[in-house]
C-alpha cells in the first residue's frame, strides 16, 4: 500500500521546483532565443539532464552509503524532482517543435528534435558516469 507524501516532501519539491523554474526563466531572459532554433532551451535541457545524471549516478554509487537514507531522500526530492525538474522543460521543447513545424520549418524542427534527444541522452549517460565517480 502506497503512503501519501509528507508535507515536508511536498515542500521540498515545491521549493526546488520553484527555484529551478525561476532559474530557467532568468536564463531565457538573459539569453533570449534568437534565430530559428531555441538554443537556450536546448542548453538548459541538456545541462539539467547532465546534472540529473550526476545526481542519479551519485545516489546509486557507494559514496551515497555514507549519507543517511533521509538525507538522500531529501536530496533526491529537492534537487532531482524539484530543482532539476523545474529547470528542465519538456513542454517548452515540444512547443518549440510545434511552432517550427507550424511555420513550415520542418528541417529546423527535425534538427532541434535530434539535437535535443541525442544531446539529452548523451548528457544523461555522461552525468551518471560522472556522478558515480564522486564516490
Amino acid at each position: 500500500m502506497k503512503t501519501q507524501p509528507s508535507l515536508r516532501d511536498l515542500l521540498l519539491v515545491f521549493i526546488g521546483g520553484g527555484s529551478g523554474a525561476t532559474l530557467r526563466a532568468l536564463l531565457l531572459e538573459v539569453f533570449p532565443v534568437e534565430g530559428l532554433l531555441p538554443v537556450t532551451v536546448l542548453v538548459v535541457n541538456c545541462a539539467g539532464t547532465l546534472a540529473l545524471g550526476c545526481l542519479t549516478g551519485f545516489l546509486v554509487s557507494s559514496a551515497a552509503s555514507r549519507w543517511s537514507s533521509d538525507a538522500l531522500h531529501v536530496g533526491q526530492l529537492l534537487l532531482g524532482t524539484g530543482l532539476l525538474g523545474g529547470f528542465t522543460t519538456y513542454s517548452t521543447f515540444v512547443l518549440a517543435l510545434a511552432q517550427l513545424a507550424a511555420a513550415g520549418h520542418w528541417g529546423a524542427a527535425l534538427l532541434y528534435a535530434s539535437l535535443s534527444l541525442t544531446g539529452g541522452y548523451l548528457c544523461a549517460i555522461w552525468g551518471i558516469k560522472l556522478g558515480g565517480r564522486f564516490g
